[in-house]
């Protein structure tokens, strides 16, 4: 299931819509969950965790019905035996983005400290951290100016957590000051800048950002992989076609080392992956990759329709711009 859930649509089919993961922890704020939930499935498909604490303020009856509401009771109540579905895995696979609107004390104190001990906080703590995560904090004032808050939202950015901050208002305790969550206007305005990125990669194929630290520092460590053993080099840059940091230095790699070592280098990887049916973008990378031959181009137009021939049933899978 989770396969098929996965396979982005054939070349020429309309893009699938953002997959959003929205969850909520034990805040009063809870009670806009609904709200938030109804406005982003609008433009996105949208599933629900709520911690055990969450759901006090939920109202499960009035709840939308296109929205999977998962709680921490459906965390294993599917598992019979190995093989089967674990949830907090499906649903970070299944994910583009995770939004935890709201984000209380005691999540975020999890959070920070690597805890998992409920399905919201396993989803977390599996997450694959190129894909966007959204927090909306909510909790009292003084809550909210404790010096553990400021530890611990140190600890999430770092983890490369997006926080949208608290509002100053009245809040649900009666107090005056800053800690109220985020209107969920402004929390699904936030994300769905976002997620036009997203749609915009899954259109066009384009890998996602990554820093050019990163990435440079990232395809010098995979060119030894190349010469060592060029088919399992395309091989592996197949499967990580999906995984944003490896998938834009592989593409450096191919666009920038190669040409820049060897020429027969590029040749070489252009065979292997004629070889290997890899991935179109591959293909079209090592079309585009200069050298100093006087055809100018590295002749493999032909490979590419002859590759994509041997393996029609490959399904692409649409990457996600952070």
């Amino acid at each position: 299931m989770a396969t098929q859930e996965q396979q982005a649509p054939s070349q020429g089919a309309h893009p699938r819509r953002p997959r959003v993961l929205l969850a909520a922890s034990g805040s009063v704020a809870s009670i806009k969950f609904e709200a938030l939930c109804r406005s982003v499935a609008e433009w996105a498909d949208v599933r629900a965790v709520a911690t055990t604490s969450a759901l006090h303020f939920i109202d499960r009856a009035s709840f939308p019905s296109g929205v999977a509401l998962h709680t921490d009771d459906d965390e294993w109540s599917r598992w019979r035996r190995v093989g089967d579905e674990v949830l907090h895995i499906e649903l970070r696979r299944w994910a583009d983005a995770l939004v935890i609107a709201p984000l209380s004390a005691n999540t975020l104190a999890k959070i920070a400290g690597g805890l998992c001990d409920n399905l919201l906080t396993c989803v977390v703590r599996a997450w694959d951290y190129s894909k966007p995560v959204y927090v909306a904090p909510a909790m009292n004032t003084l809550m909210w100016d404790n010096p553990f808050t400021a530890r611990h939202l140190g600890a999430v950015r770092e983890l490369g957590v997006s926080i949208i901050p608290p509002v100053t208002k009245r809040l649900a305790c009666g107090d005056h000051g800053n800690g109220a969550m985020a209107e969920p206007s402004e929390i699904c305005r936030t994300l769905s800048s976002s997620t036009l990125k997203i749609s915009s990669a899954s259109k066009t194929g384009t890998p996602p950002a990554v820093k050019a630290n990163t990435l440079f520092l990232t395809s010098i460590q995979l060119c030894p992989g190349f010469f060592l053993n060029p088919a399992s080099f395309v091989i592996t840059l197949t499967r990580f076609e999906s995984s944003h940091i490896p998938h834009a230095a592989y593409r450096f790699v191919i666009s920038v080392w190669l040409p820049v070592v060897s020429v027969s280098a590029c040749r070489t990887l252009a065979m292997a992956a004629s070889a290997t049916a890899a991935s179109p973008w591959i293909l079209q990378e090592l079309s585009k990759a200069p050298h100093t031959h006087r055809s100018g181009r590295i002749g493999i137009a032909s490979m590419s329709s002859d590759a994509s021939l041997s393996n029609p049933a490959r399904p692409r899978r649409s990457t996600m711009q952070v």
